[in-house]
Parts: C-alpha cells; structure tokens; sequence
C-alpha cells in the first residue's frame, strides 16, 4: 500500500502500527524515518555503504545495540529482511522493547553527547591555537594582514580579514548584513546631517551605513582600538569615497600597529583552559557554577574554606561569586591571602563578585535609636558580628567600600568599582534592613595579559573628554559601542562629556563571552550618569522600557541594548520610536475580531481552519475567565499588534499583553499550541532566548505524538 502524507505527527507516527520491518534505503540512508520507526518498535534493517550518506543507518542500530539487522552486500540485507519476518516472536521483542533501548542510548543521551561535541571543540580549538601561535612565531609575531572586499545592502564595499573567524565576515557570509533587525532600526532613526560616535568599530559593518545615512552634511568619528581593523576601515571608507568619516585611532602596546586582530577573542591554545566559574559559599546549584563550601552537600562540588584555593590551578575560572564570605576571614593574614589566591586562580581579565556587610551602613543603623528599637539595633548587631548559629557564623573583620577596596587593590585587582547589585543569585548581596540595603557589592577584575584592545581602552574615557575639546564639543546624536572589546564603565567615567551630551546609546554584545556580566556592568554604569536602559522590540522596530532583572539579562541572548536620558527618551517617543508610558489598554472588540480573522486567514492555518472555526465558536460562550477564554484575548491582542495602521506605542501595549496572558497559560502542561503561540510573541518582543528554551520543550512533544492541534495558534 501507498500511504499519503498527514499533517498530524500523532497521526503520521500511529501508522507505524501497521508496518513490522522498516527496509532502510540505500545508498543514501534514511535518518528521521529511521529514527521515528526505531521509536515507535519497528526495526530496521539496513546495508552499510562506504561513505556517511550511507552509514547513517549503521550508526543507528550500532546506538541501539541491533547489529544483528545491518548487512553488507544486497543478497545479505534481503536475507536478514526475510528471516526477521518469519520470526514473529523477535518482532513482538523489539516492538515492546525498542523504545527503551533508544531512550538509554547515546541516541537521547544530549549531555553525553554535547559533552563529546565540546571535547572535539576543544580539541580542534587548541590545535588551531597551536597553528596560529607557531604561525605567529615564525613570522616574528605578526598576524599576516589580508583584507578581502565585501558587498553590503546597498552596494557599499567593505574591507574584513579574509577568513570566517572573523564574526562580522562570518554573520555578513551567512545572513548577508548585520544583525538585520537592529540595523534596521537603527539607520531608521539617523538623518542626513547627524553627528555620530563609534567606539570598537567591528571592522566597520555599521560604520559604513552611519556614514551614508548622515551623509556629506554630518560626521562619523570611528574610535578604533586595533591598528588592523582601523586600516581595514580606512580601504573602505576611500572605497565608498567617504571623507566625513573620521578614524580615531587610539594606540596599543608596542608592536601593536603590525597587528591585526581577525578574531578577536581570547588569546587560544594549549595554555587556555575552558571558561569555568567558582561560587564560593553557595549553598544552591546553578547551572555553569561549581560551588566550594565549608559545610559539604549534595549541591557542593569542592569542599573546602576559602582562604585555600590550593586544589586549582593558575587561571582555572573565568569568575568567582562569594557573598558574605570575606567577613569571616581575619583581617590579620586570612582575608588577604584569601584574595591573593583569588586572584591567582582567575584567567587574565577574569572578574570577581563580592558582596559584604557594609560596616558603614551598619553603623549608621545601630546609632539611630529613635527609629529602631533595641531587639532591631540588637538584629543589627548581629549583621556586624554574625549570628553565631555555628562554628562558621562568626565575623572577624568589618569591611567598608574604602577598606575593600585596599585589600582587593593589595592583592592585584584593578577595576574595582561599586555596584548597586550583583544580581547573579538571589542572596544576601540584596539583603536590606528596614527598607536600607546593607550589603557592599563590589566587582575587580585581574589585570588582562598583552591585550591590545584593554590596554586601549584604558585610554578610551580619558580621549573622549579631550576628543570633544579639541574638536569643539558637536552635539552627538548616536553612539555605538561595541562591547566586545570596549568596557562601558570606563567609558562613562569621561564624566564632561556624557554630562554636556545626551545622544541615543547603543552597547552591542556581539561577539561576547560573558554576555550576563557584561551586560549587567553596562547597565549599572550608564545608570549611574543618568541614561535609562532600553531594548529593542524586533518585530515592532520599537524601543520598550529594560528592567535589569536576572531574567531580563538572559531572555534577550546577545541582543543590543540602548540608553537615554530622559530628553533624549521623550524625542523618541513622539516619533513613535520609544514607548515611554506603561498603561492598561483595553481592546476594541470588532477591530480584534478583524485582526483575529486576518491572522487565521494566513496560509498556514488552512490545514487546520474547520476546527479552529470550532473552538472559536466554543470560546465565544466559554466563561470569560476560562484558560480557552483568556487564550483568545492573548491571541486578539497579538493580532491587533501586528497592525502597521497603528502606533508602534498602541501596538507594544496589545504585544505586552499577549506576553502577560500567555506567560500564565502556556505553563509546561498546557497545549502545545498556548506554547508555540507563547514562544512567537517572545521572539517579536526581542525575548530571544527565553523563546529558545520553551521551543526545545515544545519539540520533544511534537516528536512523541501531541494531540491535534485543536487552538489556533
């Protein structure tokens, strides 16, 4: 028989009930139909040829442990196909046993298999490092400098390395432009005759459209870090005959000029070890921590007091977390040796997270007997001293931003700044005490080894307090900083500049490594000097309010974000380019009904239109406060935000509903359909990663048979 295709996976994989053998093709194996038959009790036998295309069959069953059904020649797969027919008893085996084998085989194992996939990373990775670093040494330390041209969107011509290590050369060969989305929205927003500042240049993939846009009228001021990526920029600029473009070059370490950096990542090969991050007092497990604690636990790795990091090696861990751990340590000699051993053990530009008592503020509290009684100031106490519950409750040193700072300075780091949270777990470095907080929260960094673009950047704040002097302090309208290879907290410390100036701010985090850190120091800092943070709402080209919550920091991916003071916030939002106001919109019932219609009348939804008809109809006299009822409303609201008629503000406000709805439907029980609905409108708010993580949930039940799709979605 003939068996026709069927829309529904259930549908589709119950027909495997009516099949006993599956006869792999050959030469070119199957692997989908394999592994659907596998799952649902058939076997399959198959003809191992001599290349992949014909191998994947023997891979399969080799996983399952049926080798017994792979054959080598035509005469021998027809043989072992007849002789597993007649034998009838081996059949009702393997349909009542196979999908147990395929689900302890390495076939579903994705942590054994990821974990393989990371080795063979890794490996290929030093072996490249090794070629580069002896390639490096042959030549007397210089990277060979090769630029090869690039056609942009519009015919500009740009210059990159001729390799696809290069991240721009590689997203530009694969997507054809820049982050889409984002250069969208921005060259929407710039006009002929703005001012425009670029720190870290990226080879010049938005430098060259900037330039276009402000055209002949306006200027570009490109600040570039890397003496190869500035001359690449330069071929590109005269190419497109751009003579308003300015390149700011700041100088590295010596030898720095016959340098071009291609990757601009870490410095690799045998002598880098992989990113791991320590915790040390954590009493919770997260995922990429491991945790060191005195006391031991299921949930503790290491075992072990602080102050002896002796089991790790030099640059083990790219982060250390602890939050009221130095407090316990002896001012005398434990907490500086403690902080030396932190700082040995953290790789090159590694960073540190420390949160303490803050004794200042503590002191404060313990004074002010006219607002605390004496059990709260006795609570206070406490704090200062510990609570004494157990042997390791007990403080030996109060610490105050300025004695902090000392140690940490005493022991190597550089970078030390305060922090108003830290925002990686949910502990005591948020602790507050009648509405104060009493935690110090500082972030240092063990000092970078030879790198080109921190040692540039050191300089970065320090030029563009100078750079607006000597060139007569133009208003700037947009700022782009790649961050990357630029720290945003030095550059908000050019105090004069961003107090006179208040342009759009765009901090990109392409390319970066530890997106969460960053992100959360970009955030903190530009608060500091008065620009609130924003994110982009890709299917709206609209600019929504950002909260840095833990979550927020991980829902985007590496999306950019955007900051603003609040002139600059109110211009944006009068050209509909900024949502400013956070209010409840009540939907128009015919216009969402016309929406609605318009969405489902889509070409994907005809497959399912008849039975979708139906539950509408069921919807309409469902109670309103119905998980049926409260799904339609969400689905209402997502269609009236895709109305270009409308603001992009009104079209926010209906999205965020849809959100706010469908984030309390589309829990991990709920249909599949309240899922994937959930998951499209995470995308168009820019929520890309927590998008990713409810699809890889939403497949396993595609995969196992989920029941028709009876909701819209």
């Amino acid at each position: 028989d003939l068996l026709g295709w069927h829309p529904e996976i259930k549908k589709h994989l119950e027909l495997y009930g009516q099949v006993d053998i599956a006869l792999d093709p050959f030469p070119y194996n199957g692997t989908t139909t394999s592994c659907e038959a596998l799952w649902m009790g058939v076997p399959v036998v198959s003809l191992a040829g001599d290349r992949h295309s014909a191998r994947v069959g023997a891979s399969l069953l080799a996983a399952v442990g049926l080798t017994e059904l792979l054959s080598t020649s035509t005469e021998d797969y027809v043989a072992r196909a007849v002789r597993l027919a007649a034998d009838t008893n081996r059949l009702a085996e393997l349909r009542a046993d196979l999908r147990t084998r395929m689900q302890g085989s390495s076939l579903l194992d994705a942590a054994g298999f990821t974990r393989k996939l990371e080795a063979a990373y890794e490996t290929m990775w030093h072996r490249r490092g090794d070629k580069i670093n002896a390639d490096k040494a042959g030549s007397n330390g210089k990277a060979i400098d090769c630029v090869t041209a690039f056609t942009l969107p519009g015919n500009l011509q740009l210059f990159l390395p001729d390799s696809l290590e290069v991240l721009p050369r590689y997203v530009l060969e694969e997507q054809g432009a820049w982050i889409p989305h984002e250069s969208s929205f921005v060259s929407g927003l710039i006009a002929p005759g703005m001012n425009v500042i670029e720190i870290g240049t990226t080879f010049g993939v938005y430098t060259l459209a900037l330039a276009r846009r402000v055209g002949a009228t306006g200027h570009v001021w490109a600040f570039e870090p890397e003496p190869g990526a500035a001359a690449a920029l330069r071929r590109s600029c005269a190419a497109n005959g751009f003579t308003h473009v300015e390149i700011v070059e700041l100088e590295g370490p010596s030898g720095a000029q016959d340098r071009i950096n291609t990757s601009r990542k870490p410095e690799i090969g045998n002598n880098a070890p992989l990113a791991r991050k320590l915790h040390i007092g954590g009493q919770v497990k997260t995922e990429g921590w491991e945790i060191l604690n005195a006391v031991p636990a299921p949930c503790v790795d290491h075992v072990g007091n602080a102050n002896d990091l002796s089991r790790f090696a030099d640059g083990t861990f790219s982060e250390i977390y602890a939050s009221h751990v130095l407090e316990h340590l002896d001012y005398k000699d434990e907490l500086a040796a403690a902080l030396k051993q932190w700082n040995r053990v953290l790789r090159p530009g590694g960073k540190v997270f420390i949160s303490v008592p803050d004794l200042q503020v503590l002191a404060k509290l313990i004074l002010e007997k006219d607002r605390l009684s004496t059990e709260e100031r006795f609570a206070v106490m406490r704090m200062i001293f510990g609570g004494h519950v157990d042997q390791y409750d007990y403080h030996a040193v109060g610490l105050t931003e300025e004695f902090l700072t000392g140690f940490l300075d005493a022991a190597g780091f550089v970078n030390i700044r305060r922090t108003i949270e830290l925002g990686l777990f949910s502990d005591t470095s948020a602790m507050a005490f009648k509405g104060v907080p009493i935690s110090l929260n500082v972030i240092a960094e063990k000092p970078p080894m030879d790198d080109v673009s921190a040692a540039a950047n050191m300089k970065t704040a320090a030029r563009l307090d100078a750079w607006a002097e000597d060139v007569g302090r133009p208003s700037i309208d947009f700022l782009r900083i790649n961050a990357a290879v630029q720290d945003a907290e030095g550059i908000c410390s050019s105090g004069r500049f961003f107090a006179a100036q208040s342009p759009l701010i765009m901090a990109e985090f392409a390319g970066c490594v530890e997106v969460e850190s960053q992100r959360r120091e970009i955030v903190n800092a530009f608060a500091a000097i008065g620009f609130a943070a924003w994110r982009l709402a890709p299917a709206l080209q609209v600019l929504v309010p950002f909260t840095a919550g833990d979550a927020a920091l991980v829902d985007i991916g590496h999306n950019s974000l955007f900051f603003c003071k609040s002139e600059r916030a109110q211009a944006l939002g009068a050209a509909d380019r900024l949502v400013c106001t956070r209010s409840t919109w009540k939907i128009d019932l015919k216009a969402s009904i016309s929406a609605l219609t318009d969405l489902l009348a889509l070409p994907y939804a005809g497959t399912w239109v008849e039975r979708w008809d139906i539950w509408m109809k069921e919807c309409g006299i469902a109670a309103q406060d119905s998980a049926d009822s409260r799904y339609r409303t969400a689905l209402e609201h997502y269609a009236v935000s895709r109305d270009a008629n409308l603001s992009r503000t009104t079209r926010w406000h209906h999205l965020s509903m849809a959100l706010g709805l469908l984030s309390e439907l589309a829990e991990p029980d709920a249909p599949v359909t309240m899922r994937l609905t959930y998951a499209r409108v995470l995308y168009e708010a820019g929520l890309t990663s927590r998008a990713n993580v409810l699809l890889a949930t939403v497949i396993p039940r595609l995969l196992e048979g989920e029941p028709e799709l009876i909701e819209p979605f």
